[in-house]
């Protein structure tokens, strides 16, 4: 195995290190063992909403709630105050 980084002839798989300018062998050998295929990692959290997306959808949510629970509050309100005009 030779290193990378300055073509030093390592003495053996296990070498952390390379002997000559101190290059990190552990993912060579980890390449080495998957005969040079880079493993493909995936996201953690595939899901991930961008503020500006984020942002957007709270708005429409409030936007949606004030247009029809204001209007039910008023109807309320005026149900409420109107039966108590009417029984006294």
């Amino acid at each position: 195995m030779f290193c990378p980084n300055c073509g030093q002839e390592q003495v053996s798989k296990e070498t952390k290190f390379c002997s000559r300018c101190g290059f990190l062998m552990v993912g060579v050998v980890g390449l080495i063992a998957t005969g040079g295929n880079v493993p493909q990692f995936l996201p953690t959290d595939p899901k991930t909403v961008s503020p500006r997306k984020k942002g957007l959808k709270q708005g429409g949510v409030l936007f949606l709630l004030g247009i029809f629970l204001v209007p039910f509050l008023g109807v309320l309100t005026n149900i409420l105050y109107f039966s108590t005009y009417f029984v006294g």
